[in-house]
């Protein structure tokens, strides 16, 4: 059909006044309040799964995407106009093969995007914010729920550790925003500190599946944080420091100093700013050449 059917995801706090908002909306509110987004990602999934086939799951600050293409000079361009969510989305749910896909996204749009090689790239564990599940594919596989941080690289590492397939497209890419206050106001910014299961669960409560899928979460990110910033994100993070802390004018020569070693909570760097890294593991320094670094999951690259 035309239409699609949309589900809000809403903290049960708040539930009222979204409905009274937008009354005509369709509303999820949440089973229990002052929980973290592996809960609300957890939720979402059990509740629609065996509902429908494909669904698609996108965090509410995305605000338009971009379509990338290379024309007869060979150089790659973006593309703003028209109505590329729909674009966007038709593209990955046409795609030959994408029932054998157990979970499909996009990049992010943070200026490095037309340096991209291939269209798309397979089994990415990096693929998030907006994203198509396959119910079929992904069963077996659940969210962690106490997950404050990397509650989705958790889960597209679970499914390929399965033999899960994950498809990353490079041909369109979204952009995302921070805002201060709105909806969820409770969840904005809380990311536990940077601590990967959220305070409001005990050790306790935490299933033998979800303490092994933690701890292989734990050393996945040890190896991430320790890998180097690509270079063009690394020059572009300089430049945008120096120009917020050093005169308009610098000494012939002299080099800016680097941003110190990095400790990354995702969530805080993703949706701070456009200088988000692009989301490919094992990327080089300038480009995504389709390989993969992530503990021997592999990362097939595909162009059309």
């Amino acid at each position: 059909g035309e239409g699609a059917l949309v589900v809000a995801v809403v903290s049960p706090e708040e539930e009222a006044e979204y409905r009274r908002c937008w009354p005509g909306s369709l509303l999820l509110a949440l089973p229990q309040a002052g929980r973290p987004v592996g809960y609300a990602r957890h939720v979402l999934k059990r509740a629609l799964q065996w509902r429908t086939p494909f669904f698609w799951m996108c965090d509410d600050n995305l605000s338009t995407f971009v379509r990338i293409e290379r024309g007869s000079d060979g150089l790659a361009r973006r593309h703003t106009q028209g109505p590329l969510f729909r674009e966007a989305f038709m593209h990955v749910q046409r795609r030959e093969g994408i029932s054998s896909i157990a979970l499909a996204g996009f990049l992010r749009s943070n200026g490095t995007e037309t340096s991209k090689t291939y269209t798309e790239v397979l089994d990415n564990v990096k693929v998030y914010k907006c994203c198509l599940l396959n119910s079929l594919q992904c069963a077996g596989v659940e969210y962690v729920a106490p997950l404050a941080n990397f509650e989705d690289v958790a889960f597209n590492r679970e499914l390929l550790l399965r033999g899960r397939r994950l498809l990353k497209v490079q041909r369109y890419a979204y952009r995302a925003h921070m805002a201060a206050s709105g909806g969820c106001a409770s969840r904005r910014g809380d990311s536990a500190g940077g601590e990967l299961v959220h305070p409001s669960y005990r050790h306790e409560e935490l299933s033998a599946a979800d303490l092994a899928t933690v701890a292989r979460l734990e050393e996945w990110v040890r190896r991430d944080e320790a890998k180097p910033m690509p270079r063009r994100l690394q020059r572009r993070i300089d430049l945008q420091a120096a120009s917020r802390t050093q005169p308009s004018h610098a000494t012939k020569g002299e080099r800016r100093p680097r941003r110190p070693a990095r400790r990354r909570s995702r969530r805080d760097e993703e949706e701070s700013s456009e200088e988000e890294e692009s989301g490919e593991e094992g990327e080089s320094s300038e480009e995504e050449e389709g390989s993969e670094d992530s503990g021997g999951e592999s990362g097939e690259a595909r162009t059309d």
